[in-house]
């Protein structure tokens, strides 16, 4: 799948790339990140590889560590995929890709994104741009580049779970527990 690096992508109920399930209510909804936050792609290269370069060791290294860490955001909607840019004539290796760099092997799962925050922007790449990076020569920008060694990568952990069918006493709820603190840290004492 394409999509151009730096294009906005949409947060909220609608977002694909923020649906999550809530393994424990069985419920669907979705991942909630700060209203002030912009979310890019980066890295959803389709079948052609458009920006070549060396990557920093150091990025190469932070997204290993994440992905080996399991701080994939796995959305559970979008389904697993291989690479579009390896040839079809490739024995079928299913969905996971070898990987080797410096020594170290991981297998990369075609499923989930990376999601890095750096300031007011959140970065969504997919899970094997590791293997675009490594394996394809695929240079994201600076700006990506720059969040993953500076920023942090987050996970479901990070997000709030919102669901599909909250009911207005769960919104109230959480509208309480997210300003009713910050008014009290105001307060006068």
């Amino acid at each position: 799948m394409f999509i151009a690096d730096f294009q906005t992508v949409p947060q909220g109920r609608d977002s694909l790339f923020f649906r999550m399930i809530d393994p424990v209510a069985i419920r669907s909804g979705y991942a909630a990140v700060a209203p002030s936050v912009t979310a890019y792609a980066i890295g959803w290269i389709g079948d052609a590889v458009g920006s070549l370069g060396d990557t920093p060791d150091v990025c190469i290294s932070t997204l290993l560590n994440a992905y080996e860490a399991h701080h994939i955001f796995s959305d559970e909607t979008l389904g697993s995929h291989s690479c579009e840019v390896c040839p079809p004539t490739l024995p079928q290796r299913g969905y996971y890709h070898p990987f080797a760099w410096k020594g170290r092997q991981a297998k990369l799962y075609g499923h989930g994104h990376y999601l890095v925050r750096y300031g007011r922007s959140l970065f969504v790449a997919p899970a094997l741009i590791l293997h675009y990076i490594v394996d394809h020569q695929y240079r994201p920008p600076e700006a990506f580049i720059e969040a993953v060694v500076s920023g942090r990568i987050l996970t479901k952990g990070d997000c709030e779970f919102i669901p599909d069918d909250e009911t207005r006493w769960e919104r109230l709820r959480r509208y309480m527990r997210r300003w009713l603190p910050l008014s009290a840290q105001g307060a006068p004492a």
